[in-house]
């Protein structure tokens, strides 16, 4: 507002006309009621402006989430058993879920439950293996040779483990079905263990349980390690003897005198040897009992097979695996040693990693869940947060057809 002209003594004390809506601010002339009259003034004052009105401000909508919610037990339905392993079994699930536009049904996983009292009669013995698995993988990278976890349930009952899946069985069908394997095909199976041993032992951590079993064949053919329940590193305090499988554990694991932490570091490479051993003649270089395969392992002597023709380079690879002494064995010192032997000096081991050769067996019967049920399903009442889904009754699991007394093959389709 412009000023208002006219003389000082007659212009000096007329009020303004925008003061007649708003108070005036208070003069301090007074110090009682100053703090008074200054809060009244604050509450009251309105700006004359209309872009400074008290109005009400811009509606704030929340923003969505572009991500799927968190996976629940009950987006899940358990379709077939795959079978049991030495802390619970292993179970195929199914997702159901379609809520979102980013959800997949019809994806499947595979899922390991155990019951909690077995937890805690476990973690009585052994407190540092509790969540061993769960823990060791959780900290892991994905790897295209590891079986990475996806995610952990529990409901009143059970704790679960959600797992990828490797939909075409294990290393030891293979070696039932196919062994003994030929030079070309052990290379590949070999390599793809060596990639994965490998990945593991740059990150300080040791499987301790290598063998046919524990080792998932994939839908291309290449080969997933699994089972990671008894996994620790090499500096933890924990158990370190008469851990893993008799026919595959390293001598240094059956006794610790004179043994020191460090001679661990080379126990899955045995196993490997081992594997590697039987890829090639279908048999173990050290069988029998336990205490045999012990003494077999101690005495450093390999049993040669004369109608399996090895040549000098795989036999050295064979022998510097299975080395008693660790702190000689090869790879003890780093995987390099394994990798850049003779006889796989053909491998090119990008391709192996990024999965550019084509398997030599890649696997051509049905796919798991379109197959019969080898197990029984589990009882409703075992899973109480998972759904268990009723198969069609020519699929479903009978008797009708038991496995042979001494037999580990898998049993077949009925029709078959």
């Amino acid at each position: 507002m412009p000023p208002i002209r006219g003389r000082p003594h007659l212009t000096r004390n007329r009020p303004d006309p925008l003061d007649f809506q708003r108070p005036r601010p208070p003069r301090f002339g007074t110090m009682v009621k100053g703090t008074e009259l200054g809060l009244r003034f604050k509450a009251t004052y309105r700006s004359p402006t209309p872009e400074f009105m008290c109005e009400p401000g811009p509606s704030i909508h929340r923003p969505i989430d572009p991500r799927p919610p968190p996976i629940r037990l009950s987006d899940m339905e358990c379709i077939k058993s795959l079978g049991a392993g030495a802390a619970g079994e292993v179970l195929l699930v199914r997702m159901r879920r379609a809520t979102h536009p980013l959800d997949k049904p019809g994806s499947l996983f595979a899922i390991k439950y155990f019951t909690r009292k077995a937890a805690r009669n476990a973690e009585q013995h052994n407190t540092t293996e509790k969540d061993c698995e769960r823990s060791v993988l959780a900290e892991l990278p994905w790897n295209p040779f590891v079986a990475g976890v996806v995610d952990a349930f529990r409901d009143k009952l059970n704790l679960y483990l959600l797992m990828e899946l490797a939909p075409c069985g294990t290393l030891r069908s293979v070696i039932q079905k196919r062994a003994p394997l030929d030079s070309s095909t052990t290379a590949f199976y070999f390599s793809n263990l060596v990639a994965g041993i490998s990945f593991l032992q740059e990150r300080d951590l040791l499987h301790r349980d290598l063998k046919p079993e524990n080792i998932l064949v994939g839908a291309d053919g290449y080969l997933v390690i699994a089972d990671f329940g008894t996994a620790a590193r090499e500096g933890d305090e924990t158990d370190w003897v008469l851990v893993g499988s008799p026919a595959y554990m390293a001598p240094e694991l059956v006794s610790n005198d004179g043994q020191s932490e460090i001679t661990y570091a080379a126990v899955d490479w045995w196993s490997a040897g081992v594997i590697l051993f039987e890829m090639l003649t279908r048999k173990l270089p050290f069988h029998g009992t336990e205490h045999d395969c012990q003494q077999q392992a101690a005495s450093g002597r390999i049993p040669w097979r004369k109608d399996v023709k090895m040549g000098k380079h795989l036999k050295s690879l064979i022998s510097g695996l299975l080395t008693v002494d660790a702190c000689k064995r090869l790879g003890y010192i780093t995987w390099e040693e394994v990798k850049n032997h003779e006889w796989l000096k053909q491998v090119k081991w990008s391709s192996i990693e990024e999965r550019k050769y084509l398997a030599p067996l890649v696997p051509k019967e049905p796919h798991v869940a379109e197959t019969w049920h080898a197990n029984p399903l589990p009882d409703q009442k075992k899973l109480p947060g998972l759904n268990v889904l009723i198969p069609p009754p020519y699929l479903s699991y009978n008797d009708c057809f038991p496995p042979k007394q001494g037999s580990k093959s898998e049993p077949k389709h009925p029709a078959e």
